[in-house]
């Protein structure tokens, strides 16, 4: 009977790679170092195939409290679970977003699918909407059925940071996987300067300035300075 373990070869969510017991290159030490550190927002940028979005899966698995129950055997043979910092394990709010796939012919396809992305984001965090009062209400439904303004849009992250905040009591974490996915695709076919400044002002909303947040992780292939999507 063959015992080896298999290579994780298409797999990008955490919890099924430790549940189907794949090969899995510990790199929960980054944790720590994430928590060591003061910045309030952090870019891994790398090559594609890199390991980003499993990373961001990890990350997302060990801190989201929504997670409380279900994952708490998932870190239980890997270097943080003899770590202080094992205490962490499913306390703090998560937004956890991709923008693979989010490409387009056009700006207004785009904006289309990034509408949907945030609109499914708003879905997952359906219960917070017992908790708002009856105008944030109002601009969460909107958001979730897409009839949300541009400026709401380019305001959801932090609004959705700020209805976590109330409802935990604890700050938020905000991980963004692939950032630039997007913005290369506008800049191949035409459209850059309206997605860059349309991501720059969803950043720059959530994650700038953003009291409600403890810190924030992004991902991309390219350099947030060779994008522009921050002020200098």
């Amino acid at each position: 009977m063959d015992n080896k373990k298999r290579l994780p070869i298409g797999y990008s969510n955490f919890k099924e790679v430790i549940e189907k017991d794949l090969y899995y290159v510990d790199k929960t030490k980054v944790i720590e170092e994430l928590l060591d550190n003061k910045n309030k927002v952090i870019l891994f940028p790398r090559p594609r195939r890199f390991g980003k979005t499993l990373l961001m899966s990890m990350l997302d698995n060990f801190f989201n409290i929504e997670y409380i129950k279900e994952n708490k055997n998932l870190f239980k043979n890997l270097y943080i679970s003899n770590s202080p910092y094992y205490n962490e394990l499913s306390k703090y709010p998560v937004i956890f977003l991709s923008f693979k796939g989010i490409t387009g012919n056009s700006y207004e396809e785009v904006y289309e699918k990034i509408q949907k992305l945030i609109s499914d984001l708003y879905n997952k965090k359906y219960y917070l909407l017992d908790n708002l009062l009856e105008n944030e209400q109002k601009l969460f439904k909107d958001i979730l059925n897409r009839d949300a303004s541009k400026a709401d849009i380019e305001n959801s992250l932090k609004d959705l940071s700020y209805y976590l905040y109330k409802y935990y009591n604890k700050e938020v974490i905000i991980l963004i996987d692939e950032y630039d996915v997007p913005i290369q695709d506008g800049y191949l076919k035409g459209y850059y300067d309206e997605v860059v400044t349309l991501i720059k002002n969803i950043f720059s909303s959530a994650l700038k300035g953003n009291m409600n947040i403890k810190f924030a992780i992004m991902t991309g292939v390219l350099r947030v300075s060779r994008e522009s999507i921050f002020s200098d």
